[in-house]
């Protein structure tokens, strides 16, 4: 099994926004060569327009085949 965490931000220089983007993933072996993913995003903007949200989320699961 193989966890990751990942923490990204960028910050304007002119107008001072950031974006702040944070990603968790867990991946372990099925059999052999085949894995499984499972990961969690969570996107967070400081500088948005009107009525609109600051943060957004995905959840994605993947399978993995290495040769």
């Amino acid at each position: 099994s193989l966890f990751k965490h990942e923490l990204n931000t960028e910050i304007g220089t002119e107008n001072v926004s950031s974006i702040t983007e944070s990603v968790s993933s867990l991946q372990y072996n099925v059999v052999d060569n085949l894995a499984m993913k499972v990961s969690y995003r969570v996107m967070y903007s400081s500088d948005v327009p009107a009525d609109t949200l600051k943060r957004h989320t995905q959840t994605t699961v993947s399978m993995l085949y290495s040769f």
